[in-house]
């Protein structure tokens, strides 16, 4: 497995940035988060690109450690350069 991430993933020069949180509580122990998203990549390969979207996120709250925990992620790529 160390061989498989050195040969696929560090490779890979790579800067990831979220921002603009929006935070909907449906319940007291529900919520649905979603946030703008960023992703600069650089590879010999394909040289350097950037994509963008939208990170849609279902969280519940675990009553057990009181802290919300994502139920469910989903990266929808609006862009690429």
């Amino acid at each position: 497995m160390r061989e498989e991430f050195i040969k696929n993933v560090m490779p890979v020069s790579t800067i990831h940035q979220l921002t603009n949180f929006r935070v909907i509580f449906e319940s007291a122990t529900t919520a649905k988060l979603t946030a703008h998203c960023v992703a600069h990549h650089s590879t010999k390969e394909k040289g350097y690109y950037s994509r963008g979207g939208l990170a849609e996120v279902s969280l519940v709250l675990d009553e057990a450690d009181d802290l919300w925990k994502i139920v469910e992620l989903t990266m929808k790529g609006k862009w690429v350069s």
